[in-house]
């Protein structure tokens, strides 16, 4: 008997190809001359920012820098601080790699050691781990129907969802919060991304969240105070089909702080990528 099928074509993403890979930079600097020299070197927090990631034939390579900030005892006794950037360039050489692919990439900042040199020069030294997964395009044949329904006496719904999108877009957050104590002097600052909901409404992604960002500074005494920026984005996915489930990274790329100190107050400017599966 031929079973005469009624068929459905649909494009998607499969995953064809994955590199997992893990480098380590310095990165040597030299405190201002503004700044009292390094009696003690206390701590130094950061963050990793991309700004390009390109797939070649069979080689790809991302760009960005570790954002960080040096927190020390100076040797006339009180704490100070001073911002570092360490560049980021990772080569990475897999065969399975094509330019047509859409890529998926995670990073992890493991490792952010400071280093006093001298009384003047410090070393970061820094650990990335990248975690790229790229995916090609295909088209999926999905069997809806048969004309004769007597050949399927034994139904099982089977569900199953396939990459339908992997899109990227900028977004950004701004916005002004106040501080408990008037900020005398501004010591580091580290912000994370805090993603709260991801809605899926027809062939759109609805991405809600905040960017909280760790503040620590000095008046009269140390004051660790922390404020959030919400933020909502609207991610398009270039698919005919509705989503009906979807997985999202978000990275910030650069943030931007200026305080406001006449209104005891911190303006935010955070800057970032999200990419939708």
């Amino acid at each position: 008997m031929d079973w005469k099928l009624q068929t459905r074509e649909a494009p998607c993403f499969t995953a064809a190809a994955g590199h997992t890979s893990e480098e380590r930079f310095t990165a040597d600097c030299v405190v201002p001359d503004t700044l009292p020299d390094v009696e003690r070197l206390l701590t130094a927090s950061g963050e990793l920012c991309l700004w390009r990631l390109d797939l070649d034939k069979g080689s790809g390579e991302l760009e960005g820098e570790i954002r960080c900030d040096v927190l020390y005892q100076a040797e006339d006794g009180p704490l100070q601080s001073f911002p570092v950037n360490v560049p980021v360039l990772l080569r990475f050489r897999d065969a399975s790699l094509d330019p047509s692919m859409r890529p998926y990439l995670t990073l992890h900042l493991t490792e952010l050691t400071p280093q006093l040199m001298n009384s003047r020069k410090v070393r970061i030294a820094a650990r990335v781990r990248a975690e790229l997964t790229a995916y090609a395009t295909e088209t999926l044949t999905l069997t809806e129907s048969a004309e004769d329904a007597e050949i399927c006496r034994q139904r099982t719904k089977v569900i199953f969802e396939p990459v339908t999108a992997v899109e990227e877009q900028v977004f950004s957050a701004v916005g002004t919060s106040a501080l408990r104590e008037e900020c005398g002097h501004l010591l580091s600052a580290q912000s994370e991304v805090v993603v709260e909901e991801i809605q899926c409404v027809s062939q759109r992604l609805i991405l809600q969240g905040r960017v909280r960002t760790r503040l620590l500074y000095q008046t009269t005494e140390l004051i660790s105070e922390t404020v959030e920026t919400p933020f909502s984005q609207l991610i398009d996915a270039l698919t005919e089909q509705e989503i009906t489930a979807a997985e999202a990274q978000v990275h910030l790329t650069s943030v931007h702080l200026n305080l406001l100190p006449e209104e005891r107050a911190v303006e935010i400017a955070a800057v970032g990528r999200a990419v939708q599966k």
